[in-house]
C-alpha cells in the first residue's frame, strides 16, 4: 500500500523549513504552495486530509525553493492582476499589489471619458500589467506598451497573447523611440535610490531585474525625464498616471508643476501616498 502523508504533518515540516530560512507569512505561503502543488482551491484543500508520495515530494520541493527566497510568483510563473493572468520571469518586475490600485485608478478615470479610440501608452511597461489591465477593463482603447528591455517586451507580448488582447509594442529608452501622441500615459518607473539597495529583501534584489528597480542616486531620475519630455507626447488635456516610492511625492510634484496642472496624490490599499495623477497644461 502506498504511503500517505497527512496534511498536518506535511504543513509542520514545511513550517520548520521556512522558519529556518527566515521566511515571513509562513502559513499563507504554505497554503498557497499547497493549493498550487495540488491544483486545488482553498475549499478543496480544506477537505483534503492526505497527500500521496508524489504530491508530497512535489510540495516539499516547492517549499525548498521558497526557503531560498524565490518569490512565490517565480515559483508559479503567474500573477493574477486586473482580471488578467500574467506570466512573469526574471526579466520583469513582479507586479505588486499596490500597482494594481494604480491600474484601477486609471481604469476609473478612463471609463469616465466620453470619447472613443483613446490612445494610451504604458511606458516602462515590464510585464505589461498596467497597460493590459487598462485594455482589459476599458472600451475603445488603443494601447502601446514600451520598454527598453527586449526581454521584458517579449514577456509583455506573450501576456497580451494569452489574455487575447491586441496592442502595439515599442522598444524604447523612455521617449526616445516614441513618435505618436497619447491621451493617457501610464508609468511605474524605477524609483529606488542606489543608497536603498542594501535595505531590499532577497526576494527583490536577487530576483527582480535591477533595470526595473533603481532610479539613480536619488530615485528621481526617471521622473525628471518624464516631467521634461512627457508633454511632447500628450494630447491636449492628456493625463499622466505615475507610481512612486514612499515619501517621494513632494519632489515629484515639484518636477511636474511646470508642465502639469491638477496634480493629485492618490493612496494605495494601505492608505499610503503612492500615486500621482496630473493633467497636461494648455
Amino acid at each position: 500500500m502506498e504511503k500517505k502523508y497527512s496534511i498536518k504533518t506535511v504543513k509542520n515540516e514545511a513550517k520548520l523549513i521556512l522558519e529556518k530560512n527566515n521566511i515571513t507569512e509562513i502559513n499563507s505561503n504554505i497554503n498557497f504552495l499547497l493549493q498550487y502543488a495540488l491544483n486545488l482551491n482553498s475549499a478543496e484543500l480544506f477537505l483534503k486530509d492526505y497527500l500521496t508520495k508524489k504530491e508530497y515530494k512535489h510540495f516539499i520541493n516547492l517549499v525548498k525553493k521558497r526557503a531560498k527566497h524565490v518569490p512565490l510568483q517565480h515559483i508559479t510563473k503567474t500573477v493574477d492582476f486586473a482580471n488578467n493572468i500574467l506570466y512573469v520571469n526574471k526579466h520583469v518586475l513582479i507586479p505588486r499589489f499596490e500597482t494594481e490600485e494604480l491600474t484601477n485608478y486609471a481604469i476609473e478615470h478612463i471609463n469616465k471619458l466620453s470619447y472613443d479610440n483613446l490612445n494610451v501608452l504604458d511606458l516602462c511597461c515590464g510585464s505589461g500589467c498596467i497597460g493590459l489591465g487598462v485594455l482589459k477593463n476599458c472600451k475603445n482603447i488603443n494601447l502601446t506598451l514600451a520598454d527598453i528591455s527586449k526581454q521584458a517586451l517579449k514577456v509583455a507580448k506573450y501576456n497580451a497573447k494569452i489574455n487575447n488582447l491586441s496592442c502595439n509594442f515599442i522598444k524604447s529608452d523612455m521617449f526616445k523611440n516614441i513618435k505618436e501622441k497619447y491621451d493617457v500615459i501610464l508609468c511605474n518607473p524605477p524609483y529606488i535610490s542606489v543608497d536603498e539597495k542594501s535595505k531590499l529583501m532577497p526576494e527583490v534584489i536577487n530576483h527582480d531585474p535591477s533595470i526595473a528597480l533603481f532610479g539613480g542616486k536619488t530615485g528621481l531620475e526617471f521622473y525628471e525625464i518624464i516631467a521634461k519630455q512627457c508633454t511632447e507626447f500628450l494630447n491636449k488635456n492628456g493625463m499622466l498616471f505615475l507610481e512612486y516610492g514612499e515619501n517621494q511625492e513632494n519632489d515629484i510634484k515639484n518636477v511636474l508643476k511646470t508642465n502639469f496642472k491638477c496634480i493629485k496624490i492618490l493612496k494605495d490599499y494601505y492608505g499610503v501616498n503612492r500615486f500621482i495623477c496630473a493633467i497636461k497644461k494648455d
